[in-house]
């Protein structure tokens, strides 16, 4: 989909409308379809980083880490039991 606005003037309508920054909301959604991933399948971690949008698994790990106060392969190991 295309809009007619520029990125800065999108994500400050964007914040005006919801209260969040529009990164803060993509990287929310990247991470919790990451949730999805590593509860639901046997992918590696690398692999659902990349699936999910983040361009390096380092700050996948990061991102994650910060979101959930654990990391994937924790949480994948919690999650599994």
């Amino acid at each position: 989909m295309r809009t007619c606005y520029s990125f800065t003037h999108f994500s400050r309508l964007f914040k005006q409308n919801t209260g969040e920054a529009f990164s803060r909301y993509l990287s929310k959604v990247r991470l919790e379809h990451a949730i999805v991933l590593l509860s639901n399948t046997d992918k590696p971690i690398d692999q659902i980083a990349y699936e999910c949008g983040f361009k390096s698994t380092s700050y996948f790990s990061y991102a994650f880490k910060k979101e959930f106060l654990v990391s994937p392969l924790k949480y994948r190991m919690q999650m599994k039991g």
